[in-house]
């Protein structure tokens, strides 16, 4: 809606001065209302209606962030990737601090875009950038299993959950897996006792 012009005339200067109607400005909570709104709508149902939700809530707002984050989840489950990959700029550009989850979430949006060269050099870059998160080792595994490498993912695997510093500091027995999440890899999925 473009905005409505309209004409002021002051009398000290007796010349027209042209303004525009503007928006009127959003509250200061507008991001957490619309994130509250978006929470009870299902994003296999109503995904274009969460998406034009989340578009209104400007750069400024405290909860941006928040919500780029719910529109690139809205855009992985419909496995819309390369809407994924610009929200995911997005992200980064704000520096914010979900940087490192905008980052992670790329890498999974070029695996999906079956990208597999630049998920595992932004996985690497992840690595360099963030030492002591194991996401990033763990989505390397991701894309190399992805890929057609999954004797390589299982030693990344490995080597993530043996450098994670808190079991080996732990006094109890501890077993070591190659995925959290068995069914994401099942063919490098196994356990051993450490």
């Amino acid at each position: 809606m473009s905005p409505r012009p309209f004409l002021i005339v002051p009398m000290a200067f007796a010349m027209p001065v042209l303004l525009h109607a503007q928006e009127p400005p959003r509250a200061l909570d507008y991001g957490s209302t619309v994130l509250a709104r978006t929470a009870d709508m299902k994003s296999d149902v109503d995904a274009a209606g969460i998406m034009d939700l989340l578009r209104t809530v400007p750069p400024a707002d405290s909860l941006y962030e928040r919500t780029l984050l719910r529109r690139l989840t809205v855009q992985l489950d419909r496995d819309s990737f390369a809407d994924a990959l610009a929200t995911t700029e997005l992200g980064i550009l704000q520096q914010g601090k979900f940087e490192y989850l905008f980052r992670y979430e790329k890498i999974a949006a070029l695996a999906g875009l079956k990208k597999y060269d630049q998920a595992l050099a932004l996985a690497d870059s992840g690595i360099a950038r963030y030492p002591g998160s194991f996401l990033f080792p763990d989505m390397k595994g991701r894309v190399m299993n992805e890929s057609g490498e999954p004797a390589r993912a299982l030693a990344i695997f490995e080597d993530n959950v043996v450098a994670f510093p808190a079991l080996p500091a732990s006094i109890r027995p501890w077993v070591r897996t190659a995925s959290c999440n068995p069914a994401v890899a099942p063919s490098i999925a196994r356990a051993t006792s450490a």
